[in-house]
């Protein structure tokens, strides 16, 4: 059995516009799930969201009766409208949050600075991903104002011992970064349609050049 598990990594700006930045995820979502309907799917970022205890996939608001998903709790009970837009959004995709479940049972911080304490930093896997995760928590060993965020999962599917796919000494790209390219770099990322029509990094490496 193959197993593909596509794994998103988002950041939010504070001041971006919420209802912009929020469609913007998803419309890419959605676009990354239809190409892929059957793939586990995690999103995993700091959405500077705060989404309190909200969890409308709890209790009789289950999609599906076969996975029980205990309400999730939170240290951080304030819910702005960011969060509440991200929670609409990711649970009408199908996917729901792991933070305040599994080892994570009080909702610890992900953030604490000058500005207080949050929960901000958030993983959301998708429906198809329910039966891998095995657990989640909050790693405050961290050196940073911002804490990890640990997902552990389980693979149940049998693995084929013989496999031709040679994970060592298979063909890798390495970019390395110079810094006087930046402007350049920045402008690409900047652009949304030149940054989606881009297929690989070498590909970003022939604009830079």
């Amino acid at each position: 059995v193959n197993l593909f598990i596509i794994i998103g990594i988002v950041y939010f700006k504070p001041g971006l516009d919420d209802c912009t930045c929020i469609a913007m995820l998803e419309e890419t979502v959605r676009e990354i799930s239809a190409k892929f309907p059957n793939d586990q799917f995690v999103l995993y970022g700091d959405f500077n969201a705060r989404i309190g205890c909200l969890d409308c996939l709890s209790g009789d608001n289950l999609l599906d009766n076969d996975f029980p998903l205990e309400p999730r709790e939170s240290m951080d009970r304030v819910v702005n409208t960011r969060g509440t837009l991200l929670v609409e959004s990711l649970e009408n995709l199908s996917f729901f949050n792991l933070n305040g479940r599994y080892e994570d049972y009080q909702g610890c911080y992900t953030y604490i600075g000058r500005m207080g304490c949050s929960v901000i930093d958030l993983v959301w896997v998708n429906f198809s991903s329910r039966d891998l995760i095995s657990n989640f928590y909050v790693n405050k060993t961290f050196i940073s104002d911002h804490f990890g965020c640990v997902v552990s999962l389980e693979n149940k599917y049998q693995l084929h011992e013989n496999t031709d796919v040679d994970l060592v000494n298979r063909d890798k790209t390495i970019i390395r970064w110079d810094p006087n390219k930046s402007q350049s770099y920045r402008k690409i990322i900047s652009d949304y349609n030149l940054n989606a029509n881009l297929d690989s990094v070498e590909e970003l490496d022939v604009q830079l050049n």
